[in-house]
């Protein structure tokens, strides 16, 4: 588990170092970044390890492929965590 957990959080980092520039632009629209937030980042809470910071999350928040990529990988931790947590799409644009 350690060796899926170190390959994680070097995609995971790789991921930042590229989306560093996308993640300023998403700073400024927090009012509509937010909504999005509330419908998917509450169960990424659940699964990031306290590994991957929110300020990841909110990118991830945006590409929806990501993150059910990432629920997907992450399946390491128990899914006891994930059962009460009602998993919705946000709103189309």
């Amino acid at each position: 588990m350690d060796r899926l957990r170190v390959t994680l959080l070097r995609v995971i980092h790789l991921r930042v170092t590229l989306l560093k520039v996308i993640h300023l632009k998403v700073i400024h629209l927090k009012v509509i970044h937010l909504k999005v937030i509330h419908l998917k980042v509450i169960h990424l809470r659940v699964i990031h390890l306290r590994v991957i910071h929110l300020r990841v999350i909110r990118l991830r928040v945006i590409r929806l492929r990501v993150i059910r990529l990432r629920v997907t990988l992450l399946k390491v931790i128990p899914l006891k965590c994930l059962k009460d947590i009602p998993l919705r799409d946000p709103p189309g644009p």
